[in-house]
């Protein structure tokens, strides 16, 4: 299979996005939305290549949660790390969003 172009450029570097292939869990990817359409490119790039997007944030950042369950995500767990990813105050919240309609 041939290799992926690279994703759209964002500019923060706090965050992570997982990026799952169809049937397999894929590899993390450094990322993080921008305020300046960036998270809609991205989340199309991932939409070109998965059903679903996954986002990663400290659970203390409820900005960020409530601003990415605007555009659909959902917490699906909570937890000390994520593919080694650890928080200041000790949790993480795994949020993943349906992608296959954008």
């Amino acid at each position: 299979m041939g290799q992926d172009p690279p994703a759209p450029a964002v500019r923060r570097r706090s965050t992570r996005w997982a990026l799952p292939r169809r049937g397999d869990g894929g590899p993390v990817l450094a990322a993080a939305p921008g305020r300046d359409g960036a998270h809609e490119a991205r989340i199309a790039w991932i939409a070109e290549r998965a059903d679903r997007a996954f986002y990663v944030v400290n659970a203390r950042n409820a900005a960020s949660v409530a601003l990415h369950e605007r555009w659909g995500f959902r917490e699906v767990a909570r937890a000390a790390a994520f593919h080694g990813v650890t928080f200041a105050g000790g949790a993480g919240v795994l949020l993943a969003a349906d992608v296959s309609g954008w």
